[in-house]
């Protein structure tokens, strides 16, 4: 090569497509830990609202409540029902129908996405319209959980 040509010789442009693909890489990863964090903050904002919309039916029904009817220790117990009591609904009906409705919603916000998502609801009433309600959803190597403890007739969170 003579100096009068000017250009890049094959080993730079070599070392900067290594460099450039390293880079690349990087990037690579950098968004797929931005999509997944992405995705649980959507599970973890799904959670909070389908769990308030069910303690909201809870308070609406405080005969069940005290009763116990709200309870239940995994989501395949909760049942099929028919709704068509409508407004004749004892305090048990409505309360197999908001616990109908809460798998309902669940299998449709977390459940059907295509991943190998498990989900688990646990409510157990631990005195006298007080609830825990526990939340968890997780894939094989992240595991997540929410914790509620709420007081239905008091209208407020337990200590």
């Amino acid at each position: 090569m003579t100096k009068s040509e000017n250009g890049f010789t094959m080993i730079e442009v070599l070392v900067a497509m290594l460099i450039l693909t390293i880079g690349i890489l990087g990037l690579c990863g950098f968004i797929s830990q931005s999509m997944k964090i992405t995705s649980d903050n959507y599970i973890r904002a799904q959670s909070s609202l389908i769990i308030s919309n069910f303690v909201e039916m809870m308070r609406v029904n405080p005969k069940a409540v005290k009763n116990g009817y709200y309870q239940f220790q995994k989501l395949s117990e909760i049942g099929e029902v028919d709704a068509g009591c409508g407004q004749t609904c004892t305090p048990q009906q409505q309360a197999n129908i908001d616990k109908a409705k809460l798998k309902s919603d669940i299998q449709r916000a977390l459940s059907d996405d295509g991943t190998n998502m498990q989900v688990d609801i646990t409510s157990e009433q631990t005195v006298s319209g007080q609830y825990q309600i526990t939340f968890q959803w997780g894939e094989i190597n992240y595991n997540y959980e929410v914790d509620l403890c709420l007081n239905i007739e008091r209208d407020e969170t337990c200590n």
